[in-house]
């Protein structure tokens, strides 16, 4: 066999420590620190005023992230009975009008890297100077782990730059969300893999709001293979866009994520009593690497667009924090913050008060449901010479420094849910990771979990049917609407058949869903064609003419139509899958001399057929399961004449990365799905 105060709300705050090998990330991936600055602009809190600040952070190691904490230098230590200098809780409740008393339940996490030894009587000194109820350890509103969920914590970072980045974290989700409990996971050091790590260990332990406060520069690396970190529909990921202005970061720069830039924020006589121009420091720009998730429109930018929404983070205009300064060793004090490290947490915050996510969506999406229920911010820049003006300069309606703008209350930030942007294929045992299916030659029905890095869990298979050697096809995908991927068989007489996914590895009772299907050479399951949320099917019968059967979502069909004739030249239709990373449905297909051709598919029909791929008829089987080694682009596994299993991973641009052997001995499979 082939191989209450204190509402019970949780706010998880994961401070993340990464190891990534070296050399994985480029030497210069790494925003520049921020050179000590003093600015012209207005000042909220006279002591702030023309006082210098500088980044916490120094200038990180290559391959790994930059904390994007601000401090204000010089403020003196406010005297007994005065509060601190910076903004206040209630001041940024009041600015964002924030509502009180909600939250209950909410799980908010931020990640960051190193430990912080006082990071519990940091908060507890924060929360008491401005009258929030007290969260600790004891009563179960605090909590800190590792970035395994241990108590293992790392090593204090040896530039002490990283502990008043955690301080200002979780203090801002308190500012925002005093009801929620918080959860500190702190991991090994400032790697992108480790801080990613964290994000995912934050979310195992139930976090549905994860804010990252750090960033590496998006200037042209591939940053895919870390996608999957972020990767987590129904949860809030913020991330910060950036200190520097024009120049776009990762993880902010990943579609799955909800970009945060910064403003200026200041009081005002106006009705809302406060008003706001783009900080200068704000983070914007293109992804090099990630495609335009569908909910942004903007023209400027082929791939994900930064920001998304923003708040507060010019330090001229700070918020208050108890934290340790950077000098060694760590000694808590008052400081005023900035960066877009303050409008992460406090998005994310904001995000829990505004209720649970949809399952199975995008939070990013959300604030473009509702632009009207934001405060549209039209000045300050960030920079010049962008290839688009808006990527710089604050705009009517969306631009880069501030993206929708900012929170006005929570209405925003909750939804209608949109659907996420690709559901898992394959996925039968519901770890939203792409499985196979294999068959062998007694008609054992096997099932391999995938572990979403390209190989298996433990044990690599288990058999989870018998007695389907009688059908001629199979094909997966979820053809009832249910969530759950499900199987199509055809028996020997025509007849079609629907195993409907249990979500546990099994199946449910199974039902015809088709008779007279014999003359078909192929049928393979497509995904959503016709844009209406249903699984299709394509079929090629003898003539060589291409069919689409349009699943009506309850496992049946309507009426099919003819979409390509002459393709009895092909010896497989590979899948459906997006394979050049737009979004939509592509069709893969080998021809008789072992070309591999792919139809992309738009939304207003095919584009011309275009090889992929040459000496695939040495392959003897050929299928795509989908993200099968989790980089978020759909892949294409082929077995060998000697049985050999080999991933080809997409690039999610027409083509393939390196291929790589995941199994042996599976020449005894008679299918592979």
């Amino acid at each position: 066999m082939p191989k209450g105060a204190a509402v019970s709300t949780a706010v998880l705050v994961v401070v993340a420590m990464l190891s990534v090998t070296a050399g994985s990330v480029p030497a210069d991936a790494s925003a520049p620190v921020r050179a000590v600055k003093q600015d012209a602009g207005p000042s909220a809190d006279p002591r702030i005023a023309g006082h210098p600040h500088r980044r916490t952070c120094s200038t990180p190691r290559p391959d790994h992230a930059a904390c994007f904490a601000e401090v204000v230098e010089g403020v003196a230590t406010p005297m007994a009975g005065q509060l601190p200098a910076g903004y206040s809780p209630a001041q940024l409740q009041q600015a964002y009008a924030l509502p009180a008393a909600a939250s209950q339940g909410a799980t908010v996490a931020v990640i960051d890297a190193y430990d912080l030894p006082t990071a519990e009587t940091d908060l507890a000194a924060y929360r008491s100077r401005f009258g929030l109820p007290a969260c600790t350890s004891a009563s179960g509103c605090f909590r800190k782990v590792d970035q395994r969920g241990g108590t293992s914590y790392p090593s204090v970072d040896p530039q002490h730059s990283w502990g008043p980045e955690t301080a200002i974290d979780i203090e801002m989700v308190s500012a925002a969300c005093p009801a929620c409990r918080i959860l500190l996971v702190e991991a090994e050091d400032a790697s992108a893999t480790n801080l990613g790590a964290a994000a995912n260990t934050a979310v195992q332990l139930g976090a549905r709001y994860v804010s990252n406060s750090y960033g590496i520069l998006d200037a042209g690396w591939d940053f895919s293979p870390y996608d999957a970190y972020y990767d987590h529909p129904g949860v809030v990921i913020t991330a910060a866009s950036g200190d520097s202005g024009y120049g776009a970061q990762f993880p902010a720069s990943s579609r799955f994520v909800t970009a945060v830039g910064g403003t200026t924020l200041s009081p005002a006589a106006t009705g809302r009593g406060w008003t706001e121009t783009a900080w200068s420091g704000s983070g914007s720009g293109c992804s090099s690497y990630s495609v335009k998730p569908t909910w942004q429109t903007d023209t400027g930018c082929v791939g994900k667009t930064v920001a998304d929404i923003a708040a507060v983070a010019d330090p001229a205009t700070g918020v208050a924090g108890y934290g340790p300064t950077t000098s060694a060793p760590y000694s808590s004090a008052w400081q005023v913050f900035g960066g877009t490290s303050v409008a992460a947490p406090l998005v994310a915050a904001m995000y829990a008060l505004a209720g649970t996510p949809a399952a199975g969506t995008y939070p990013a999406a959300y604030p473009y449901e509702h632009p009207e229920a934001l405060n549209d911010v039209v000045q300050g820049s960030n920079g010049t010479g962008c290839p688009a003006a808006y990527l710089c300069t604050a705009a009517p309606g969306y631009d880069g420094p501030t993206g929708l703008g900012t929170p006005n209350g929570v209405r925003a930030l909750g939804g209608p849910a949109v659907p996420a942007a690709a559901p898992v294929q394959n996925d039968f045992n519901s770890d939203s990771k792409s499985d196979v299916l294999a068959r062998s030659t007694s008609g054992a029905l096997f099932l391999y979990r995938g572990d979403g890095s390209g190989g298996w869990l433990s044990p690599p298979s288990s058999q989870v049917g018998s007695g389907w050697g009688t059908m001629t096809v199979l094909s997966p995908g979820d053809f009832d609407g249910d969530g759950r991927n499900d199987v199509l068989a055809r028996d020997a007489s025509g007849l079609l058949w629907l195993y409907p996914g249990d979500g546990a590895s099994g199946w449910l009772p199974r039902r015809q869903v088709g008779s007279g299907w014999g003359g078909m050479r192929s049928i393979v399951a497509a995904r959503d064609f016709s844009g209406d949320g249903a699984m299709d099917v394509l079929a090629t019968d003898a003539a060589g003419t291409l069919w689409l059967y349009p699943g009506d979502g309850r496992g049946g069909w309507l009426a099919r139509s003819a979409i390509g004739s002459g393709w009895g030249g092909m010896t497989a239709i590979v899948g459906i899958a997006d394979f050049d990373g737009d979004g939509k449905p592509d069709l893969l297909a080998r021809d008789g001399s072992g070309r591999l051709w792919l139809y992309a598919h738009t939304p207003s029909g095919w584009k011309p057929p275009a090889v992929v791929g040459t000496g695939w008829n040495a392959i003897t089987a050929i299928v795509s399961p989908g993200d099968v080694d989790g980089d978020g682009h759909d892949d294409v596994l082929g077995r060998t004449s000697t049985g050999a299993l080999v991933l080809y991973p997409g690039n999610g641009r027409s083509g393939w990365g390196t291929p790589r052997q995941i199994g042996s001995g599976w020449n005894i499979m008679t299918w592979i799905g």
